[in-house]
């Protein structure tokens, strides 16, 4: 028994809709990781010349330019810790949130990569930054409302 026409073009269409289904969930992935890896960079680099500028304020006012250099942006940027260790030296940590999106027809995977920094300022006569990766506190998060949650967490080293 031949297949009608008909019944060849229903099999052609499932199979080209299939494809047209198919996602990309590991280039969503790649894609959220490198916007939020690159975020947390420009952020560092932000911090560095904060460092090298002359006269920076102390205490309070360092916090709060810090806080200038890497301002929370809804969705994507948080500063979820924050402290004066000393007239010198202040703790920041922050978390960076990349998204991506793969898929089409009505088949989409949102994809939230994220990275939490502690950023280390130290003025005076050694002034200098420390970068290191820290704990997400998740919880703060979901009382914040300020970021939902990720697929993954990766490390400021990636």
């Amino acid at each position: 028994m031949r297949p009608t026409p008909a019944a060849v073009s229903i099999v052609v269409c499932l199979a080209l809709a299939a494809a047209g289904c198919t996602t990309d969930h590991d280039g969503a992935r790649d894609r959220a990781v490198e916007q939020v890896l690159a975020g947390a960079n420009d952020a560092k680099a932000q911090l560095e010349d904060l460092v090298e500028a002359p006269d920076l304020p102390r205490g309070d006012g360092l916090l709060d330019a810090v806080r200038q250099e890497v301002p929370d942006d809804y969705g994507n940027v948080l500063t979820f810790s924050q402290d004066v260790v000393s007239d010198e030296t202040v703790k920041v940590k922050v978390a960076f949130d990349g998204h991506d999106q793969s898929g089409s027809g009505g088949t989409y995977l949102d994809f939230t990569a994220r990275v939490c920094v502690e950023f280390t300022v130290t003025t005076g006569m050694s002034p200098g930054l420390t970068t290191r990766d820290t704990a997400c506190d998740q919880a703060y998060f979901d009382r914040t409302r300020w970021l939902g949650a990720a697929g993954e967490v990766v490390s400021i080293e990636d």
